[in-house]
């Protein structure tokens, strides 16, 4: 019974937070009103250790579980978030390369 209580609560919260909360929180959408990808990740990650960590103390209190796949999920969070910053950093070089260029061609 609790692990169907548990597994449902955090379908719906989930549920619910792509159908509300991006529409309340507009910073959490693009310029085309699509979820951005890093927030919605953090979200639906965070919806499940939440899920794990209650799983986890209503079997007992062990918590090796829960940091396995805390960390198991940094580590998937990194891989996202990492390539990203290098695409980031790599186009606002490039940027600033093009409008040093532009500089230079008017003088």
């Amino acid at each position: 019974m609790t692990e169907t209580l548990i597994l449902t609560t955090v379908g719906l919260v989930i549920a619910v937070g792509h159908v509300f909360t991006w529409k309340i929180i507009p910073a959490l959408t693009n310029e085309r009103g699509e979820l951005r990808r890093i927030p919605s990740y953090t979200f639906g990650v965070s919806c499940i250790l939440g899920g794990v960590a209650v799983w986890c103390y209503a079997d007992g209190g062990d918590f090796t579980w829960f940091w396995r796949v805390t960390a198991l999920a940094v580590a998937a969070g990194l891989g996202a978030v990492v390539p990203r910053i290098w695409e980031w950093v790599a186009e606002k070089q490039a940027r600033d390369q093009d409008r040093e260029d532009r500089r230079g061609q008017a003088n």
